[in-house]
């Protein structure tokens, strides 16, 4: 990947470092891939379990709310449309927008040829998700992407993404940001109206009518059989077909699951009674929990995060414990501003 020289040598210097740094942090997410959350098992890279789902663009006529599916994932980079700059990723929560996020990343970190990214001087990937709130694009890149070694004004971030080439930036799980902190930075969007070069992914579950009407929308529409087998060979059974087979035809509801999400419930379900009688499945009683969740998915008392300690004393530590353990509830470190 070139660098632009016309810059300057310092800045070059500095902004072949700032983009290792960026290259080490994805890494470090694409490498430890965990398909069954509570596995033990060692961890995956994302090439190793990436498989194609359905993914869809929204004709340019919005109004008729039609929709062509596209042959693959890399036309979410390379179909701009209207030429838009900004696009919208929507899809069910266990659809795959975070994996897709994540090998978007790992292309670019490996400059492969044939995708879209190879042409990225620079890529910024958050994961929204894990803030609490943020003043500024800069601070939230300083301090989930880099390491606290790694001296950099937030002048200088912004100086390299104005004289760069090209420039992806991805917020992933904005959804999930906007229902704390009601808003994205205003220096986000300035950034991108005011940088030829800069191209803006979202991606959620859903999107306000702002959003939508400024961004060219695509959505993924679930996995097809034989992806779901593809899936099953490569993040669970590891290519022993019987043991693939056992699993589609063990549940006749398996052929419908069409997300992540519908099919882990199968296999939490497996875990749970692995090793149990059938009189003591050893389940911890999980009625607090129901209605914490219930609250939560129905609006009335909208979250998708806990602090530990309090969670602990509402459902019980053992509660908490098993199902930490068994993939359900999962343990996130927050970035605070």
């Amino acid at each position: 990947m070139a660098v632009n020289e016309a810059i300057g040598p310092a800045l070059t210097e500095r902004k072949i470092s700032f983009i290792n740094q960026l290259k080490s942090t994805y890494k470090d997410w694409y490498s430890s891939i965990k398909p069954v959350p509570s596995s033990r098992d060692s961890s995956f890279n994302i090439d190793d379990v990436i498989v194609e789902g359905g993914i869809e663009r929204q004709d340019d006529d919005v109004e008729k709310n039609n929709w062509t599916p596209l042959q693959s994932y890399q036309e979410l980079c390379t179909d701009l449309g209207l030429g838009l700059k900004r696009r919208i990723l929507q899809a069910e929560a266990g659809y795959g927008k975070t994996t897709l996020t994540l090998q978007l990343a790992y292309e670019w970190c490996n400059d492969l040829s044939t995708s879209s990214m190879k042409d990225v001087e620079i890529l910024i990937l958050l994961k929204l998700g894990q803030v609490i709130s943020a003043t500024s694009l800069f601070e939230v890149i300083k301090t989930t992407l880099l390491p606290k070694d790694f001296k950099i004004q937030s002048n200088e971030i912004s100086d390299m993404l104005d004289t760069a080439t090209s420039v992806v930036v991805i917020l992933d799980d904005v959804d999930e940001y906007v229902e704390n902190n009601k808003h994205i930075p205003k220096d986000i969007l300035n950034k991108i109206q005011n940088n030829p070069r800069l191209e803006l992914i979202l991606t959620a579950r859903s999107f306000s009518k702002e959003l939508e009407s400024q961004s060219k929308r695509l959505r993924l529409s679930g996995f097809t059989s034989d992806a779901q087998d593809k899936y099953i060979r490569k993040a669970v059974t590891k290519d022993d077909r019987k043991a693939t087979d056992n699993i589609n035809h063990s549940s006749k509801e398996f052929s419908e699951y069409k997300s992540v999400t519908s099919f882990f419930r199968y296999i939490d379900s497996s875990l749970h009674l692995r090793g149990k009688t059938d009189t003591d499945y050893g389940i911890p009683d999980h009625k607090e929990l129901n209605r914490i969740a219930f609250e939560s998915l129905s609006g009335y008392n909208r979250r998708n995060s806990w602090r530990k300690e309090n969670l602990s004393s509402q459902i019980g530590r053992r509660a908490l414990k098993h199902f930490l353990q068994t993939g359900i509830l999962q343990e996130k470190c927050f970035a605070i501003f």
